[in-house]
């Protein structure tokens, strides 16, 4: 009979550069880490990393039909749930990388690959402290970010609106991404309340964009 020893002892996994940066950058431990954990967790790892690897790659990343789960232990702690389609783009769990000193807290992020790089819209909230002292002002907020790949060559539409911040139209708190349509994103706020935000014109809008009719016969 095989033994659970004998089916996780494989050949650790290979990693190209583009895996081994990804690691260095998103894995908490990095490679040290990771090279001490069996071939079924790193294959497991590896999962998670895609869109970075992609990214990397100039290639554009779509999740896998099946939600990835985390193997046990480290990585099941040091990973958030796997990312879900959404209009043009995909939507994960985790931040932009930026905290404006710690005012912004994001609650998940859209990402969009395009040949020249990527579009990141974070969706979460924003404090700011009055200059006069007293508790800090809250609002719900998306945050947009264009990330150009200079390597790849391929040069952005040059009326491309580049990064941004946009508070909700009104007060309900911290705002998640729920779906899209296209590029337009259905936000919901903690208190239940729904808004769109549409990417490509960098405005809040009343729905998603009506269906286009079909045509021909």
């Amino acid at each position: 009979m095989q033994t659970l020893q004998a089916f996780t002892s494989e050949t650790p996994v290979a990693l190209s550069s583009d895996e081994e940066a990804c690691l260095a950058r998103k894995f908490p431990g990095g490679l040290e880490v990771f090279r001490r954990l069996d071939p079924v967790q790193q294959r497991g790892v590896l999962l998670l990393v895609e869109d970075c690897v992609s990214l990397r790659r100039g290639l554009p990343y779509t999740p896998h039909a099946l939600q990835h789960h985390a193997p046990s232990g480290v990585i099941s702690a040091a990973f958030e749930p796997s990312p879900f389609a959404a209009g043009a783009g995909y939507v994960r769990s985790g931040n932009l990388g930026v905290s404006r000193g710690g005012q912004l807290q994001i609650e998940n992020v859209w990402l969009e690959d395009m040949p020249w790089g990527r579009i990141s819209v974070g969706a979460g909230l924003r404090q700011t402290y009055p200059t006069a002292g007293g508790p800090p002002v809250s609002i719900g907020i998306v945050v947009v970010m264009v990330n150009v790949l200079s390597e790849n060559g391929i040069s952005p539409p040059p009326n491309l609106q580049r990064d941004g911040d946009y508070p909700t139209p009104s007060d309900h708190r911290s705002v998640h991404i729920v779906d899209a349509i296209g590029e337009t994103l259905k936000l919901q706020a903690a208190d239940g309340t729904i808004f769109y935000f549409d990417v490509a014109s960098r405005q809040y809008v009343a729905g998603f964009p009506a269906a286009t009719p079909a045509t021909g016969p």
